[in-house]
């Protein structure tokens, strides 16, 4: 648990940052591109010690820094 209020604010910040990337990113595609690049997302968040294979959405690799 996070009891640091400044580290608090400072996670929110990077998680807004990111959604708003996230959004402006995936309003622009189709169905299925916006299915591979949240694939990739979610698999950083469950493993982000594994290295993002070549050719992956570069939202998986901000996922999982």
């Amino acid at each position: 648990i996070i009891n640091n209020f400044a580290e608090q604010l400072r996670i929110a910040c990077r998680l807004m940052n990111y959604f708003y990337i996230v959004d402006d990113s995936t309003d622009v595609e189709d169905e299925a591109t916006v299915r591979v690049i949240i694939d990739s997302m979610m698999d950083a968040f469950h493993h982000p010690e594994k290295p993002r294979p070549d050719g992956d959405p570069i939202l998986g690799e901000v996922a999982r820094q």
